[in-house]
């Protein structure tokens, strides 16, 4: 094999290795920011049942007192 045959050969496989990691941190990155709305969402919903049990809580003691 010649030198530049060599070469050649070494440039596809950085060019190759940088493609798979680029494809690699997008992937990362998309997971993250998936995680981060799940998160916000997830935050969202407990404090909705939290809402609701203190009005569920409040008409109770209403209930209650009547």
């Amino acid at each position: 094999m010649s030198e530049k045959e060599a070469s050649e050969k070494d440039y596809e496989e950085i060019v190759v290795k940088l493609a798979l990691s680029n494809d690699y941190l997008k992937k990362l990155n998309h997971l993250i920011d998936v995680k981060r709305i799940f998160s916000s969402r997830a935050e969202a919903f407990r404090r909705a049942l939290e809402l609701l049990f203190e009005k569920y809580k409040d008409a109770l003691s209403e209930e209650e007192t009547s």
